[in-house]
């Protein structure tokens, strides 16, 4: 049998269906929550890998503030070393994860991934939560792969005038398609 931790709350995911778009400091919030649990796991040299609205969890805490659960670790890789130092994380040709969210490099199936993978992910959830969109969207999946590849990102402020531009240019850095220029 698996045991696991009772949680009473609501997925971030029906939250943003909900609200369509985030109060920005509850949204960064949520992120800057993520984040701290990513890095906690990238310390440990394990990539999440499917990282989505779905897989964050508000939990009520009896405080104004939810605490913050990272749910789903079942795609997850355990990498010797991180960034440019990781190993093999998949083998060619296979693809893990939620296309919406998926990394440039992820899509491409590259043999060396890496937690930036995981930023980007979280880039697209800090974008799909303040504007209400996510940045790519296809019903087909091919078309929604070659748009990560190859189409220009719509930038968030286009869908939300009031986003400080700080943090749209923080959204974008996070999203780079070039994985060098991203966070780490």
């Amino acid at each position: 049998f698996v045991v696991m931790e009772y949680l009473e709350g609501e997925s971030f995911s029906n939250l943003i269906e909900r609200e369509k778009k985030i109060d920005l400091s509850f949204a960064t919030y949520v992120i800057a929550q993520v984040l701290s649990a990513l890095s906690a796991a990238h310390n440990k040299g394990i990539i999440h890998r499917d990282l989505k609205p779905d897989n964050v969890y508000l939990v009520d805490s009896g405080q104004p503030l939810p605490d913050v659960k990272l749910l789903d670790f079942g795609t997850s890789k355990v990498v010797a070393g991180t960034g440019a130092n990781a190993h093999s994380l998949t083998q060619s040709g296979t693809i893990l994860g939620t296309p919406y969210y998926m990394a440039p490099e992820q899509v491409r199936a590259h043999r060396q991934l890496d937690q930036r993978l995981d930023v980007y992910a979280a880039g697209v959830m800090l974008y799909e939560a303040v504007t209400g969109h996510v940045p790519f969207h296809s019903d087909n999946v091919y078309t929604l792969v070659h748009m990560v590849l190859h189409e220009e990102l719509v930038h968030p402020r286009v869908y939300r005038g009031d986003l400080p531009e700080a943090l749209e240019q923080v959204i974008l850095k996070a999203m780079s398609r070039d994985r060098t220029t991203r966070y780490e």
